[in-house]
C-alpha cells in the first residue's frame, strides 16, 4: 500500500495496480505451487525431494513473470 502511494508521483496509477495485484498473486502461486509438486509426486510414487528448491524457485520465476506480463497486458490495455 505505500509503496503504491509513493509511486503515484512517478508512475501511472495503472503500472502502479500491476504491481500491487501481481506481487500477492506471485506470492500466493509460489506457495500452492511449492506445496502441490512434492504432494503430487509422492502420490505418483517417486520421490518427493526431486521437487528441491532451486528448481521450485525456478519454476515460479518463470511464472511469475509470466502471469506479471499477463497482468499487465489484462490492466494497461483498459
Amino acid at each position: 500500500l505505500c509503496g503504491f502511494i509513493l509511486s503515484q508521483g512517478l508512475i501511472s496509477a495503472y503500472q502502479s495496480l500491476v504491481v500491487v495485484t501481481t506481487i500477492p498473486l506471485v506470492v500466493v502461486a509460489g506457495t500452492m505451487i511449492g506445496a502441490v509438486l512434492p504432494i503430487s509426486l509422492k502420490s505418483f510414487g517417486m520421490d518427493p525431494a526431486l521437487m528441491s528448491t532451486p528448481l521450485i524457485a525456478s519454476l515460479l520465476d518463470v511464472f511469475g513473470i509470466v502471469l506479471y506480463f499477463n497482468v499487465a497486458l489484462w490492466i494497461l490495455s483498459r
